[in-house]
């Protein structure tokens, strides 16, 4: 199959390492590569993958056991990508792997899923995706637990503006302060990376109001699809903020304790592209005033 340019398998299990390697060397013109669950695949496998599939623009490594920091390197090897997954690693990659990967990959990224890389932090989001990311549109951060409410508040409440080195943002947290100051040139060279229309904030449990708010003002005018399942101490007020997001078309905010039939009658009317809700563990949602029986909440 000299022709192969695209390949999606899920669940290969027992597919050794040296078959991967042979493979990637008789498929050069491979452009799409994307497995689930692949216990058996190595650093061998992707440093052969990066130097035999010069091509490559989609790249999915899921559920990958073997992964860990040192396959940063192969993978920053590889050509500029457009689709980086690298979700729920058996071990993961660093902080500074993070870094390099978005020097490298970011300004050509339009999905990127780090989720569950326990060391994907606040610093990689302000000084990795900020900086470098120009056309992503799907971001999908769950599980990853070196985030922060603030931190995350942060990245989405100065995405839109420029890098600056005349002041220390780190010094201010507040989703609510004014933009960081900039110098006409830096204003002028900047292009900012455009609102989210696929964002997941699921199952971080340090993430709260701030996080939220900051995100849903950033992409409102964009979002189709948001899961902000498990953002336990979201205020009501915050999650009122998701009926700014009126292109919506599927919600997951289940498990946030403080959504309630108010606040979802107002998201409702406001989203009528909504097609898919999931409130699930939310306790003070029963459907009432918003027109959903009890028996079609999920």
């Amino acid at each position: 199959m000299p022709q192969l340019t695209s390949l999606t398998l899920l669940g290969p299990f027992l597919v050794r390492a040296e078959a991967w390697i042979e493979f990637f060397k008789a498929m050069p013109g491979l452009r799409v590569f994307k497995i689930i669950q692949s216990p058996r695949f190595n650093l061998e496998c992707v440093q052969t993958l990066a130097d035999s599939c010069r091509s490559l623009e989609e790249l999915s490594l899921r559920e990958v056991g073997l992964m860990d920091h040192e396959f940063a390197d192969p993978l920053c090897s590889l050509p500029p990508l457009r689709v980086l997954d690298l979700a729920i690693p058996g071990i993961g990659i660093d902080e500074d792997g993070w870094m390099r990967l978005m020097e490298k990959h970011g300004s050509t990224l339009e999905t990127l899923d780090t989720s569950k890389h326990e060391e994907f932090t606040d610093r990689i989001l302000q000084e990795g995706v900020r900086k470098y990311a120009r056309a992503l549109s799907e971001l999908k951060l769950e599980g990853c637990h070196g985030l922060t409410d603030e931190g995350v508040a942060q990245f989405f409440g100065n995405w839109a503006y420029p890098m600056s080195t005349l002041k220390d943002e780190t010094d201010d947290m507040d989703v609510d302060s004014a933009p960081v100051e900039v110098s006409p040139v830096s204003l002028e060279e900047f292009m900012p990376n455009p609102p989210l229309h696929v964002l997941s904030l699921a199952r971080n449990h340090e993430l709260s109001s701030a996080a939220l708010t900051a995100a849903v003002v950033h992409s409102a005018q964009s979002l189709t699809w948001l899961n902000v399942n498990g953002l336990r101490s979201a205020s009501s007020e915050a999650l009122a903020q998701l009926k700014r997001a009126k292109e919506l078309r599927y919600l997951d905010a289940g498990w946030c304790r403080e959504l309630d039939d108010f606040v979802m009658k107002d998201v409702v009317t406001a989203c009528p592209k909504l097609s898919e809700i999931k409130v699930w563990g939310c306790s003070r949602v029963r459907g009432v005033g918003w027109g959903v029986k009890v028996s079609q909440v999920t």
